[in-house]
């Protein structure tokens, strides 16, 4: 197993990505999207629109790295805009 080791925020793009994209491209959602520098330690996170594919954009030590992830079976679920308190107070349960 491969970690990726991030100090930073993690952002998730909200919008459908095209998985054809890579390292530029991506980049360029970043700065003008997201308005943040793809080499600020940050992990940005890009799914397409059926959400079954991640992509996974970070600057490593000395560049941009770039992971890819295709579900076979699963695909991955957005994250909800809001949170309520009792779903909040079960995630951190589930969690420690």
């Amino acid at each position: 197993m491969i970690a990726i080791a991030t100090n930073g925020p993690i952002y998730l793009y909200s919008h459908p990505t095209d998985m054809r994209k890579s390292f530029s491209g991506l980049a360029g959602i970043v700065r003008n999207e997201l308005d943040k520098s793809p080499s600020d330690g940050s992990l940005f996170l890009f799914i397409n629109r059926r959400q079954d594919k991640l992509k996974a954009l970070y600057w490593d030590r000395d560049g941009m790295a770039l992971w890819y992830k295709s579900l076979e079976q699963v695909t991955i679920a957005p994250p909800p805009s809001t949170i309520s308190k009792s779903t909040a107070s079960t995630c951190i349960r589930w969690v420690s």
